[in-house]
């Protein structure tokens, strides 16, 4: 059958109306706060939580949880926990974001971490920031209930297909760094980095899951 001219018309009025209304609440802000992040353990192995923090800088769609984590001999872990539905944007680089204070990222590099009932390996991205004589070593990560990344401009890419696949997963972000000042215990800091990343890890896939809208 022939559509006439008028009835043409209104079929595609209403389409552009169903598209800009979907456009809207596509676009709308989701708040972060039912993102359970403090459901990662304070206690891991040898590390105790001895310090948390939750920051408010990125808006309400971001969530951001701040650990400090202490392990015998003095050792300590600076955790940063992210989570978000809509603003993949507003989970950060951390290590990126230390080079605007001077830090220059002196490698990088992929790793495989050996992570407990995990049905997938887990890659980070394992970094070593310098600065004078202070050294940091970076595990970064990203995940959602059912896909990860090392980066997050892959986090970003893989996020937006979901989107386009009608999933409201939220991503996650994990981000643990271990400093030191010379060379003396550089390799040290860097397997208690990747060990307590490998040991937060598993705990967020589930969290992520448990938050799918």
């Amino acid at each position: 059958m022939a559509l006439t001219t008028r009835t043409a018309l209104w079929i595609a009025v209403g389409m552009l109306g169903g598209t800009l209304a979907w456009s809207k609440y596509e676009a709308r802000c989701v708040p972060a706060s039912t993102i359970l992040l403090e459901n990662v353990p304070c206690a891991i192995g040898q590390w105790k939580c001895s310090k948390t923090e939750e920051s408010d800088a990125y808006g309400a769609e971001v969530k951001t949880l701040i650990r400090e984590y202490t392990a015998p001999g003095g050792r300590r872990a600076e955790v940063i926990l992210q989570g978000t539905y809509t603003r993949l944007g507003g989970l950060r680089d951390w290590p990126l974001a230390h080079t605007t204070g001077g830090w220059t990222i002196a490698h990088e590099e992929s790793r495989t971490l050996a992570v407990a009932k995990s049905q997938i390996p887990v890659v980070v991205r394992l970094q070593r920031l310098t600065k004078a004589e202070q050294v940091v070593h970076a595990v970064s990560w990203y995940t959602s209930p059912v896909d990860q990344a090392g980066s997050l401009a892959r986090a970003e890419t893989k996020a937006w297909k979901d989107r386009l696949a009608g999933r409201k997963s939220p991503w996650l972000g994990l981000y643990v760094a271990t400093s030191c000042t010379g060379a003396a215990d550089t390799k040290e800091r860097e397997e208690d980095a990747l060990a307590l990343a490998a040991a937060i890890a598993p705990h967020l896939p589930t969290i992520a899951q448990e938050s799918e809208l």
